[in-house]
């Protein structure tokens, strides 16, 4: 899969009505490629990257062929359909598995997790 062909149909990841409706979430089209075209030009080769929060991004941030990826949320569901979607589009899954966490578990798991240099940080 082509980043064109991810942002021409982005997933619905997220419902925060119980599932009754499904959109992408808070970045569209243009964010993620612009996301992605200021990371690509910033970070060095196979970057360790950490978000707090997870979907499309966490998607798209794969295309920049990250050593790590860390994604800091409340909702393993949300990682099940990020997983479901990278398999159904056999996408490059995550070699290690994101950090799952609640929301109260932000500040501790940044704590551990940044005893090594992260060049960008997504906080959201």
């Amino acid at each position: 899969m082509l980043i064109e062909e991810f942002l021409c149909n982005i997933p619905l990841l997220h419902s925060w009505d119980g599932g009754i409706t499904w959109n992408t979430g808070g970045f569209d089209r243009q964010n993620l490629g612009k996301l992605c075209d200021f990371l690509r030009d910033i970070l060095p080769n196979n970057p360790v990257l950490l978000e707090t929060g997870a979907g499309n991004s966490t998607i798209a941030m794969l295309f920049l062929q990250p050593a790590r990826l860390i994604s800091i949320a409340p909702d393993a569901q949300l990682f099940e359909r990020i997983r479901g979607f990278c398999q159904k589009t056999e996408f490059p899954i995550l070699q290690s598995k994101p950090i799952s966490m609640g929301l109260n578990g932000y500040c501790h798991a940044l704590q551990r997790i940044t005893a090594h240099p992260i060049p960008f940080w997504i906080l959201y």
